[in-house]
């Protein structure tokens, strides 16, 4: 096994989990890292081709083309080479992961996150994803759920006899081994891993279940920081229900009708099910607390040191970039989207989240979130 950071956990054997795993939260062995330290993988996997060595081995819904589809089974000869898994120091129950490449990532985790999040196919098992824009949320370079989510897309697949693409194959027997999930003795479907973890520094957590969170890795260090603040936050909304809980009556309170509207044409421009509430709220958090460009703040949210705010990566339109490289990459939003309403919500969501979150996580010295 490769545990330093360039390779992080990929097991070299798989076979089928019988439930086992390690109670502890250890994890068979899963190498705990900063964000800072992840990004950098993320970096040096992109800068020379690939993910920490890993090869992309995907088949079946390879580049948005529908596939060979087998057993729901993990395949107990598969190579688990194109995905590397790390768990977060700040957090025991975050898993982040690294794919071989963006094209491996998508393929394992793309019509997971469409059942998840996507504006027309929530709930549904699609055949294969879409390139492009209406790909949507399959092909953004991040993607968050919950483990307990994920089993659901999983156990959906298993029932209805769709079956899994190798990528989503090789991506169960990596987290079954990792004991991220695992197959439950009397039913026989996938649960999350080991229960609750109540250490961390963000909180009781929701519910204990365990989350994950894979990013693109990109040869541009500031945008790859970037991604990985963000998703680092919808970890935080994830772990800590009064975080979580304070952004929801944030929302529900404090945000107009005419906000509301603007921010959900915003997330429906991104294919998002702006249906799901709670899809809603975490996306608000995410971004008003990390984008520095794309609202029109010009990343000055005072309280903090203006001389670091300057330097730090100006990477963080998404409109174009890292969280939304499978649109059009225009950065344009519908004429509904007011950008000074979103700026102006901005604002005061930064300001009351300052408060809620005393100790935001960041990605080294130069990639925090907007307030800092």
């Amino acid at each position: 096994r490769g545990f330093d950071l360039g390779k992080g956990f990929r097991p070299s054997r798989m076979g089928k989990s019988k439930g086992g795993g390690d109670p502890s939260g250890v994890g068979a062995g899963v190498p705990s890292v900063s964000l800072e330290q992840f990004a950098d993988a993320l970096v040096r996997g992109a800068s020379r081709g690939g993910g920490g060595g890993a090869r992309s081995s995907g088949k079946g819904f390879d580049r948005g083309r529908p596939g060979d589809r087998g057993s729901d089974e993990p395949d107990t000869g598969a190579s688990t080479s194109s995905v590397s898994l790390y768990r977060w120091d700040a957090d025991a129950r975050v898993f982040l992961l690294h794919f071989a490449s963006a094209a491996a990532q998508r393929d394992a985790m793309g019509r997971a996150s469409m059942f998840l999040e996507d504006l027309d196919s929530r709930g549904t098992l699609v055949d294969f994803v879409p390139s492009g824009q209406r790909g949507g949320v399959a092909n953004y370079s991040g993607h968050n759920m919950r483990v307990l989510d994920l089993c659901r897309f999983l156990n959906l697949a298993k029932r209805t006899g769709e079956g899994l693409n190798d990528a989503e194959r090789r991506l169960v027997a990596c987290l079954l081994t990792a004991d991220a999930i695992r197959a439950d003795k009397e039913s026989g479907e996938y649960v999350s891993g080991f229960g609750g973890l109540s250490a961390s520094r963000f909180g009781s957590g929701k519910g204990g279940g365990l989350v994950i969170a894979a990013v693109a890795g990109s040869s541009d260090a500031g945008e790859t920081r970037d991604a990985v603040l963000h998703e680092a936050m919808h970890m935080v909304f994830y772990g800590d229900e009064k975080f979580a809980r304070s952004c929801r009556t944030f929302w529900e309170d404090q945000v107009d009708a005419f906000e509301k509207r603007a921010w959900m044409d915003f997330l429906k421009d991104l294919r998002y099910d702006v249906k799901d509430d709670e899809l809603v709220v975490n996306e608000l958090q995410a971004y008003m607390c990390t984008e520095r460009r794309m609202f029109g703040n010009g990343g000055s949210f005072g309280g903090g040191d203006s001389s670091v705010a300057g330097s730090r990566s100006s990477g963080g339109d998404r409109s174009g970039g890292r969280k939304k490289n499978g649109g059009n990459g225009s950065g344009e939003k519908s004429g509904a989207c007011d950008d000074s309403a979103l700026a102006a919500l901005q604002r005061r969501f930064a300001s009351a989240a300052r408060e809620w979150l005393p100790t935001p996580p960041s990605v080294g010295e130069k990639c925090k979130v907007v307030w800092q």
